[in-house]
């Protein structure tokens, strides 16, 4: 943890590298206030398709459940460093009676969707955006770092998912601890597999996630002015940032997520201070309206900071 903190002070020091403390409260100062009700809504949507998408991929727990759990382990994801948030899902659906092998294959298949995402999303960036320069935090082009690492997760994870269907129930036997296990994530892979059109759904959502993202960076971008608006540097922006936080998962993702971001709209001609201020708005914002909606559903589920624990 010590180490995770030391990287994102110094990923904030790259985010405020040139910049004047002066341009930086004169731009926080210029915000579009009257346009932050189109982040906050982008922002809800992209919750909602994420908790329909999580329905579908587990095919197993009523609405009721459903939605404050995501909303839970959404919040989660946001606060906990190194992914440690993913497991909250499984863990609180396992009250419910739902195997944690069942719950566990969703994530998978959720995550290795997102990864196939991000992957078109870093292509599409690299050969339909002109960019000058690549995007390098601390000398590191996160953008290829990410998309090499996510490449690699894609084909191993691929490979563990057919094995796991296919071979999953001829492989529990032979195995001395866990074959239920491994039973059960074949079944859930299975299940996936064997109903097309929840299948379909669950791809058009992904894409849906994604596409949500990229409007809530663009409203957020909207509310400042000095910064260039449009798919393609909202499109930059969001590939930059998920990359940074994907390399470097740090607590709440700050100074990732704030370096990334910024480096990426400075190759579109934003001043260092107007960046600076844009990214850190964004993800302040991100966080607080995802929190909002998460200690409410904790609250309902009485889970209170348990949870996070």
């Amino acid at each position: 943890m010590g180490l995770l903190v030391v990287a994102a002070a110094a990923s904030f020091a790259v985010a405020l590298r040139g910049v004047d403390p002066g341009d930086f409260a004169a731009a926080l100062g210029a915000i579009h206030w009257d346009r932050t009700p189109w982040l906050v809504a982008a922002v809800l949507l992209n919750h909602a398709v994420r908790v329909v998408r999580w329905h579908l991929l587990l095919h197993a727990a009523p609405w009721r459940r459903t939605v404050p759990i995501a909303l839970t382990a959404f919040l989660a994801m946001t606060l906990l460093p190194l992914r440690l948030g993913e497991a909250v899902r499984p863990a609180l659906h396992t009250a419910d009676g739902i195997s944690l092998d069942r719950s566990v294959a969703a994530l998978v298949s959720e995550r290795l969707l997102d990864l196939v995402l991000l992957l078109l999303l870093i292509g599409w960036v690299s050969t339909a955006v002109a960019l000058p320069d690549t995007i390098t935090v601390g000398g590191v082009d996160v953008v290829a770092t990410a998309q090499r690492g996510a490449a690699l997760l894609v084909i191993v994870g691929g490979i563990a998912v057919v094995a796991f269907a296919v071979l999953g129930e001829r492989l529990a036997p032979r195995m001395p601890v866990g074959a239920g296990f491994v039973r059960g994530l074949g079944q859930g892979f299975r299940s996936l597999a064997s109903d097309p059109v929840r299948a379909a759904w669950v791809v058009a959502l992904t894409v849906g996630t994604w596409a949500s993202t990229i409007l809530y960076v663009a409203a957020g971008l909207a509310c400042f002015p000095g910064v260039p608006s449009g798919v393609p540097v909202a499109a930059t922006a969001w590939a930059a940032i998920v990359s940074g936080i994907t390399v470097l998962p740090t607590p709440v993702f700050f100074g990732a997520y704030e370096a990334s971001g910024t480096v990426a709209l400075r190759l579109f001609g934003t001043a260092p201070s107007t960046a600076a201020a844009a990214v850190l708005f964004l993800h302040l914002a991100y966080v607080v309206i995802v929190a909002v909606p998460g200690l409410l559903a904790m609250a309902h589920e009485g889970t209170g900071t348990k949870t996070l624990q």
